[in-house]
C-alpha cells in the first residue's frame, strides 16, 4: 500500500513538472505582398533559434516585407507543447498564460488548454488570483480560473495597490489621461466588489499605505497660470508645442483607505515631501501637514511663499 502512494506521489509530481514546465516563445514571420506580374512568389527560409524562428524572404520578388510576431508555447527543453500559435502571449504564471488571437482574448494552461474562451476584448492580471477583464466596451473582475468576481458593468476600473481599486459605472468607457477620468468622477472599490465610496472624485492616488490623495470639483481650464496648483505631470499629453497646455484643477484632500476624510479638500495643491509630510497651498500662503499611520498631526500654513 505504501508503494502504491509512493508511486501516486512520484506521477504527480511528474504531471505538476510537465505541466508547470510551459514558456513563452515568439517569431516574426516576414510577410510580402506579392506583386501581379513580377513572377515567381518569393521563397522563404525559416530560421530557428532557442529563442525564436524567424521566417525570413530569400528573394526580392515582393512588395517591402513586414513583420508578423506569433508566439507559442514550450517546455524547458525547448519543445512545443503544442502547434497552436497566438497573437499575444502572457506569463501569468507558470501555468496560466493570457493569449490573443484574432482580437480576443483568452485564458490558457501551460499545456495549451483553453481554461476561458477568446471572448473578451481585455484581460490583464491586477494582483495574486485576480484578472480585469473587458467585455462589451465594460470592465469586471475574474479569478486565475475564470470565475466571476465582479460582472462587467464597469466604465473604469484601475488598479491602486493591491487592497483597493478606482471605479467608475457610469456612461461609456472614458479615456484615462495622467490618472484624471474625463467627464466623470471616481470611487473606490475592494477586490471583491465592496463599494467603499461612491464615484464622489475627479481624481485618487496613493500618499502611502494609509491615506489617499483626491481632487474634487475638478474642471479643465487652459493656460499655463494654474501649474502651481497641480501634483507632478498632470498635463493634456495631447496638447500640442505651440499650444497651452491643458491643466486638471480642483480642490485636494486626504482621505484614508476606509474613505474617511481625514484632510478636507480645500488646498489648491498637495504633495509628499517624505514619509511623514506634506506640502500645500491655499490661495496665497503655502504650509505643511505632518501625518503619521494614516492620521493628521499638525497643520502649519501662512508660509508665504513655498519653503
Amino acid at each position: 500500500m505504501k508503494k502504491k502512494i509512493f508511486l501516486l506521489i512520484l506521477c504527480l509530481i511528474f504531471i505538476n513538472t510537465t505541466v508547470f514546465a510551459a514558456q513563452v516563445r515568439k517569431k516574426d514571420v516576414y510577410v510580402s505582398d506579392s506583386i501581379p506580374g513580377s513572377g515567381t512568389p518569393s521563397s522563404t527560409t525559416t530560421t530557428t533559434t532557442s529563442t525564436s524562428t524567424s521566417t525570413i524572404p530569400s528573394s526580392t520578388f515582393s512588395r517591402p516585407s513586414k513583420i508578423i510576431t506569433k508566439y507559442y508555447l514550450v517546455t524547458e527543453k525547448g519543445n512545443k507543447v503544442s502547434t497552436q500559435e497566438y497573437d499575444y502571449l502572457e506569463e501569468v504564471n507558470s501555468n496560466l498564460f493570457i493569449a490573443r488571437n484574432d482580437g480576443k482574448y483568452g485564458l490558457i494552461n501551460g499545456l495549451g488548454q483553453s481554461l476561458v474562451p477568446f471572448e473578451y476584448q481585455e484581460i490583464k492580471c491586477l494582483k495574486t488570483n485576480v484578472l480585469r477583464f473587458k467585455y462589451d466596451e465594460k470592465f469586471g473582475l475574474m479569478t486565475f480560473s475564470g470565475s466571476l468576481i465582479l460582472p462587467a458593468n464597469y466604465s473604469y476600473l484601475e488598479k491602486i495597490d493591491d487592497r483597493i481599486l478606482k471605479y467608475n459605472n457610469v456612461g461609456n468607457a472614458s479615456a484615462e489621461i495622467s490618472g484624471i477620468i474625463k467627464n466623470s468622477q471616481v470611487g473606490l472599490m475592494d477586490y471583491s466588489g465592496n463599494i467603499i465610496t461612491s464615484p464622489m472624485y475627479s481624481y485618487i492616488d496613493k500618499i502611502d499605505n494609509y491615506l489617499l490623495r483626491v481632487i474634487v470639483s475638478a474642471n479643465n481650464e487652459q493656460g499655463g497660470s494654474q501649474q502651481d496648483a497641480l501634483p507632478p505631470g498632470i498635463s493634456s499629453p495631447t496638447a500640442g508645442s505651440d499650444a497651452k497646455l491643458t491643466y486638471v484643477t480642483g480642490k485636494y484632500g486626504i482621505i484614508d483607505y476606509s474613505g474617511k476624510v481625514v484632510l478636507n479638500p480645500e488646498y489648491d495643491y498637495l504633495a509628499k515631501i517624505n514619509s511623514t509630510l506634506l506640502k500645500v497651498k491655499k490661495g496665497q500662503s503655502w504650509g505643511r501637514v505632518e501625518f503619521y499611520h494614516g492620521n493628521i498631526l499638525n497643520v502649519m500654513m501662512d508660509y508665504q511663499s513655498y519653503w
